[in-house]
């Protein structure tokens, strides 16, 4: 039943249309084999004399049991798959980049970078594997940092620090920050050791200095 709702919810248009038909298709002649097979049987002669005696209707049986076949194979489907098995494999067939970053980060549980439409910047890690429902297209996030960046340069400013009210004691789900899919300019995995080291904004005009005085220094030396 779930990888079986999310996938109703994932596609749309004429995609749901066809794949709808398919799978259709497919119970409708499962049913309609198990009904050859066990019609041939002494219980199946019995069930055919009571079906009948029911439903004179041509077919009805392989119609009813495509539909009994449907309702019950999602059921047995989840005994064999979890919800994060059922996600990955939407993902993988109608997800985009965003979503697959976001579901990724979640079960890696891994920190990530996010602009927002307003130059708002956050890090922090997903709480929640994202909704594939379209109606409801937003994520959690519990910040470490946040900040914004610079209308000009776009460089990053940070200007709070969740951390230390985290190691105060402060439940970090009280800070949980919902944005909306669509406000999402551009996220990534955040690495902050290799921020820091390589993309800070106090990092290129040091590296630039340093630069500079070596060249001065080997003129002077020559």
């Amino acid at each position: 039943m779930l990888l079986l709702s999310i996938q109703v919810t994932t596609p749309d248009g004429y995609r749901l249309l066809i794949e709808s038909a398919i799978a259709g298709l497919s119970l409708l002649l499962a049913s309609r084999c198990l009904v050859c097979l066990v019609r041939g049987t002494r219980i199946g002669l019995f069930l055919k004399l009571r079906w009948d005696s029911f439903s004179p209707f041509l077919y009805s049986a392989t119609a009813t049991g495509a539909l009994l076949l449907g309702l019950t194979i999602p059921f047995a489907v989840n005994l064999f798959c979890n919800e994060s098995w059922a996600k990955n494999k939407i993902l993988k067939r109608h997800g985009n980049a965003l979503l697959t970053l976001l579901h990724n980060a979640a079960q890696l549980r891994k920190p990530i970078a996010v602009t927002l439409e307003t130059r708002k910047w956050y890090m922090g890690f997903v709480r929640d594997s994202p909704n594939l429902d379209p109606q409801e297209q937003y994520f959690a996030l519990i910040p470490i940092l946040s900040g914004y960046r610079d209308p000009a340069s776009l460089v990053v400013t940070q200007t709070v620090f969740y951390e230390m009210a985290y190691k105060e004691g402060e439940d970090r789900n009280d800070f949980a920050i919902t944005i909306p899919l669509n406000s999402v300019k551009s996220a990534h995995f955040f690495k902050q050791d290799v921020y820091e080291r390589f993309f800070a904004a106090n990092r290129r005009p040091r590296r630039r200095a340093a630069k500079i005085e070596k060249q001065k220094t080997d003129s002077s030396a020559s």
